[in-house]
């Protein structure tokens, strides 16, 4: 039988960790205790005692206060990683409200569900963050949900919540530690979000087990460079104010910023995750530093799955013992942290024993408890878990008989009661009978130097019921795996040969959801064989993209939207004429296929939207006679081709020289932060027309044209400037970038199609005809295309306006 563990032998509580288990009490707890401590310090470098903390809070309590929050009101924040938000979250607390953080990265169909399901009464936002509207967001919120209010802070969060220097005077309300206090919402890859109810008590108890199997101490300094909005964010907050520790915090995560923030502010704990330690082992390695935290007792994982060599790869180039990994869900969060004295292959593959008063337990089929080393579903109960769901039919089945929560992971507990997570039970492939772990061979394929990341996904197939396909982002996308590369690594692994892959995919990226998980049914969506169904394990609800092989691009259609993706990262996404051809059978596909309605163009990997021409290939025109050449760009854009349906165009990197001939004739052009726009044909002696006369038709104005074309790549137009004089018209994070096009081009497929498509073609050809002429064409398209079915009250067929 499987004991059920409960608590790192050999680690006692420290003295110094206060015992209060309600929010507001653990601030004042902790500032009547060590009111100098330092609490946190931030990437500008402004520092906060845990005295100033609790000021703060208490002075945030009062302004909530007098606008009217009282104890029971559902307040929802999306604030980044601040000081602020944390100060915010205390005040809610001593208020008494049910407190709501939101991730930032969601956007106002999510936001919009989740302040509806709750009643929110007041949604609180930062003005803008990271590029995004986020004022504007609140107020379309606000329009569609009844009695929602709106506060709208700056970015100092100050003016609005500032309740005067007697503020520490003012009543709180009295508090139940136990009550349910905090709502978080946990992202699902096909349903809506789960709202998941908690107490202070509980979250409290979860960053206990953090203080307790992680043995920290006053003198620790951690990284919590998380979103706050996150319960691992709010966790950071709560084990620093149990054991007065300080954290370093920062509002977005910047690889090289945020890692020479580590190494100035002497960081003991380095977090927390995956994206986070990749980042920093290969800063490690560009700048020959090792170890690159000289003050790091660990590197803190947990999360997602790692590679097993990580851990001594953070060892050797981050410092301290390598990777703490911890274990849990929304649900039941750090139900198990590891410890400094694991082993070294405790600290690579396993994710610790329970804190205080928690328990793991690992289950057969048939619910009953399996021995040490059998693997099997991970069941999990504490102090941290959660009061049950906010949508009450989700509660059937949440919990076992014990009241132990079925995670949905498998796993195994070894000798010492250490736990280790081997897959999950829906990510499971069928094949030929047999049950196949994707997170097995995942973890397998992800020691291959060759493979940057990887998801394992099972597609129908006919014999076997599903093969196993593997999709690959490459460590050197010029020197991509194949299948037989990827076969001949897994045969030095002890993975079983039947379990080995029987499809290699490779794309440039991996698509995440806003909260960093795999969104694994776009994959099989995406390499799904063209008239075959979704069976098994792959079976999914969404509808299917319809997906065509080019050798230079990736073409997808889903729900009246085409996505076409430059796919020359290695390049630099410069066009040859295999790409020339291809954009030109694309856009007729487009042109032609009634069910697309808008296009979006984008580019893959990190550097460039697109470079131009690829010097390396050369003009594929330059043998015609001098007399016989066209235009290149006839056959890279849309209008050339009489598409006059919607083209959404989402830059980031270099856009440079050619770039334009996308860039001119899209309809909206959005662009990330990265994003720098410039024309090096001066830098080559060459003459730059065709691509400035297309930003003159645009409407960009003359001087900055001649700006951008004579002084080639020696000036670079910043994102900033491209939305000034009019190249974009948006401005967003790099990793908001593809979701918010996408948005775009789903709002306009849901209006009538032949709206849409005269009122594009009677702009683009104005462009051509004297304002008189252009006004009886223009006039022409609406007698045309406002005839027929389709048509709506326009006063009914509306949503909540947003600005921007």
């Amino acid at each position: 039988m499987s004991e059920m563990v409960a608590g790192p032998a050999g680690v006692a509580l420290d003295e110094d960790m206060l015992s209060t288990s309600g929010v507001w009490q653990l601030v004042v707890d902790r500032a009547e205790a060590t009111p100098e401590a330092e609490f946190s310090v931030d990437e500008h470098g402004r520092r906060v005692t845990f005295a100033q903390l609790r000021d703060l809070a208490a002075s945030y309590a009062e302004g909530l206060g007098a606008r009217g929050v009282r104890a029971g009101d559902v307040v929802s924040w999306q604030l980044p990683t601040t000081v602020e938000a944390m100060a915010l979250a205390a005040a809610l607390s001593r208020l008494g409200a049910v407190q709501n953080p939101i991730i930032p990265a969601l956007r106002a169909p999510d936001v919009e569900f989740v302040a509806r399901q709750l009643g929110t009464t007041l949604l609180i936002v930062q003005r803008e963050h990271r590029g995004f509207d986020h004022a504007a967001m609140a107020e379309t919120v606000k329009a569609a949900v009844p009695g929602l209010d709106v506060l709208i802070l700056e970015e100092d969060l100050s003016a609005p919540l500032d309740g005067g220097p007697d503020a520490r005077r003012v009543p709180h309300a009295p508090q139940d530690a136990d009550a349910v206090s905090w709502v978080f919402y946990t992202s699902g890859t096909t349903a809506a979000p789960k709202g998941v109810r908690h107490s202070d008590a509980g979250l409290v108890a979860a960053a206990r087990t953090f203080v307790t199997n992680i043995e920290v101490t006053a003198a620790d300094r951690c990284a919590a460079f998380v979103p706050v909005a996150h319960v691992g964010g709010i966790a950071h907050m709560l084990h620093a104010l149990l054991i007065g520790h300080a954290l370093i915090v920062s509002a977005a995560f910047d690889p090289e910023r945020n890692a020479d923030l580590l190494i100035e502010e002497g960081a003991t704990l380095i977090g927390s995750g995956l994206p986070f330690t990749n980042a920093y082992l290969r800063l490690a390695a560009e700048r020959g530093t090792v170890p690159l935290f000289p003050s790091a007792r660990a590197t803190l994982g947990g999360g997602s799955g790692r590679p097993h060599a990580l851990s001594a790869a953070a060892s050797a180039k981050l410092g301290g013992v390598g990777i703490i990994s911890g274990y849990g869900m929304t649900e039941c969060p750090y139900i198990t942290w590891g410890t400094p004295g694991d082993t070294e292959e405790q600290h690579a593959a396993f994710e610790g024993v329970p804190g205080p008063g928690g328990e793991v337990r690992i289950v057969g089929a048939d619910g009953r408890p399996l021995a040490r080393g059998e693997v099997g579903e991970i069941r999990v109960r504490g102090p941290q878990l959660f009061h049950g769901y906010v949508d009450e039919t989700l509660n059937a089945g949440a919990l076992d008989d014990d009241g132990f929560f079925r995670s949905g992971d498998l796993g195994f507990l070894d000798a010492d009661g250490r736990l280790c997570v081997t897959g999950r039970l829906k990510d499971i492939i069928v094949r030929k009978m047999e049950n196949i772990s994707a997170q097995e061979v995942e973890a397998a394929l992800s020691t291959d130097p060759a493979i940057a990341d990887v998801a394992v996904i099972g597609l129908p197939d006919d014999e076997s019921g599903e093969r196993v396909c593997a999709v690959v982002v490459p460590a050197d996308p010029g020197l991509p795996p194949s299948l037989a590369s990827v076969q001949a690594h897994l045969r030095t692994t002890s993975l079983n040969i039947r379990k080995f892959p029987e499809q290699v995919e490779i794309v440039p990226t991996l698509a995440r959801n806003p909260l960093g998980k795999l969104v694994k049914s776009d994959l099989r969506r995406q390499f799904l064989p063209v008239g075959t169904e979704p069976t098994g394990a792959s079976m999914t609800a969404l509808s299917t993209p319809q997906a065509e092989r080019f050798e230079t691009i990736i073409f997808e259609v889903a729900d009246h939207v085409a996505t076409i993706t430059l796919n020359r990262p290695d390049r630099l996404n410069s066009f040859t004429e295999t790409m020339a051809r291809e954009m030109s059978q694309v856009w007729a596909r487009v042109r032609d296929d009634d069910d697309i309605r808008v296009a979006v163009l984008r580019a893959s990997g990190e550097r460039a939207f697109c470079t131009g021409l690829d010097i390396q290939e050369g003009p594929w025109w330059g043998h015609l006679n001098v007399w016989n050449q066209v235009d290149p760009g006839i056959e890279l854009g849309p209008r050339h081709h009489s598409v006059w349906k919607p083209v959404i165009c989402a830059v980031h990197g270099m856009a440079a020289g050619g770039a334009a001939y996308f860039l001119n004739q899209s309809d909206i052009v959005i662009c990330s932060e990265d994003a720098t726009f410039f024309d090096p044909h001066a830098n080559g002696g060459m003459v730059s027309a065709l691509e400035p006369i297309g930003m003159l038709a645009r409407g960009v104005a003359l001087g900055e044209v001649l700006r951008w074309a004579l002084l080639g790549s020696d000036e670079r137009m910043t994102a900033e400037t491209a939305l000034r004089v009019g190249i974009v018209t948006e401005v967003t994070s790099r990793e908001e970038l593809w979701p918010r096009a996408q948005a775009l081009a789903t709002e306009i497929a849901g209006r009538r199609p032949e709206a849409i498509q005269g009122t594009v073609r009677a702009i683009w050809e104005a462009l051509d005809m004297t304002p008189a002429m252009a006004m009886r064409n223009g006039l022409s398209y609406t007698q045309i295309g406002n005839a027929g079915p389709g048509r709506s009250d326009a006063r009914q067929n509306k949503r909540a306006p947003r600005l921007r």
